[in-house]
């Protein structure tokens, strides 16, 4: 199968063959670097470590929408969320508690990175 056929039935791409373009979830997605397109097309993570915000820790991950955003929930889930382990007496299971809960973080992330709108971002 020809390459413009193919990104046609994936409608990552419009137009005639003498003019066919790419649509923004083709760059996103199969691009290896959709902030050269799109501004906002980054995802950064900034964890502040006082209350007034001079230390701070900042980790930003580029290249392809969906490989950033495993790449920034393995970050999560390895750097920012902690646990505490907590042994009852009244029980034989020690008492787990996370500081964020892991499918929250999934969730938000997702939907941030998804729904943003890219359009407006362009240079």
């Amino acid at each position: 199968m020809p390459f413009a056929d193919l990104c046609r039935q994936m409608q990552i791409a419009r137009g005639p063959d003498e003019y066919l373009k790419p649509v923004n979830i083709g760059l996103l997605m199969f691009n290896t670097d959709p902030s050269r397109f799109f501004r906002g097309a980054i995802i950064e993570i900034v964890e502040f470590k006082d209350k007034i915000g001079d230390k701070f820790t900042e980790k930003i991950f580029s290249g392809p929408i969906h490989h950033q955003l495993r790449a920034a929930l393995q970050y999560l889930k390895n750097s920012v969320i902690k646990e505490r382990i907590r042994k009852l007496d009244t029980r034989a299971e020690a008492e787990r508690i996370f500081n964020y809960p892991l499918t929250a973080l999934e969730e938000a992330l997702a939907n941030a990175v998804y729904h943003r709108s890219y359009d407006n971002q362009q240079r």
